[in-house]
């Protein structure tokens, strides 16, 4: 028997590994020794389902983390202290009790940390990330969708096998997809949407 919450908290903590281990060498040092603590703690924490750090003291946190970084953004330096900023909600995230809501924000963080990175660095490692997030979070929102009708389900194995072949249908079907449109779409020069709002043209002559 396997417990939807336990998958989902699994889950969450690779979406946030996948999500920050390409941004974890820009980071100031202060995140990069709290994430890798945040994401074990976290672990432990949703095993015991003790959750030392209530919802009032994360708010707390996260704003001084908000206010903090946010003193730095200038006409010069905006990317680094964004990119800092997510990574330190979503550390604080992870060390909190998570609810359905709180799973999609660290979807969503995770996201947001990961597109962050091609800001300072784009490799074609940055494919190879996307796709397992992709793949992870589908599969995040497919059991999340469980867990809100009820929190405490268990599953037996051959349900749960079930319940992953079905979510995984729909992002290896988006990305076939995405190669085949790639193949047989017409590439232009020109816009494609040009159409809808054409350009107004003048007339010479008499």
């Amino acid at each position: 028997m396997v417990s939807v919450n336990s998958l989902l908290a699994l889950l969450a903590t690779l979406i946030s590994l996948i999500g920050i281990a390409p941004l974890w060498p820009y980071l100031d040092r202060t995140p990069q020794l709290v994430l890798p603590l945040a994401l074990v703690a976290g672990l432990i924490f949703d095993r015991r389902r003790e959750y030392p750090l209530s919802s009032r003291w994360a708010t707390l946190i996260s704003l001084v983390c908000v206010a903090v970084y946010a003193a730095r953004i200038s006409r010069t330096t905006l990317v680094e202290p964004v990119v800092n900023i997510l990574a330190l909600l979503l550390a604080v995230r992870l060390l909190t009790e998570k609810s359905g809501r709180n799973y999609l924000q660290i979807f969503v963080l995770a996201i947001f940390t990961l597109a962050g990175s091609t800001l300072l660095s784009l490799s074609i490692g940055f494919f190879v990330y996307l796709v397992l997030q992709v793949i992870m979070v589908t599969v995040g929102l497919v059991l999340l969708s469980f867990h809100t009708v009820d929190p405490q389900l268990v599953l037996a194995r051959p349900q749960v096998k079930k319940v992953l072949g079905a979510a995984l249908i729909l992002p290896a079907a988006s990305l076939l997809s995405m190669f085949f449109f790639f193949a047989i779409l017409p590439r232009t020069e020109h816009p494609l949407w040009n159409f809808l709002n054409p350009g107004a043209t003048s007339a010479a002559g008499f």
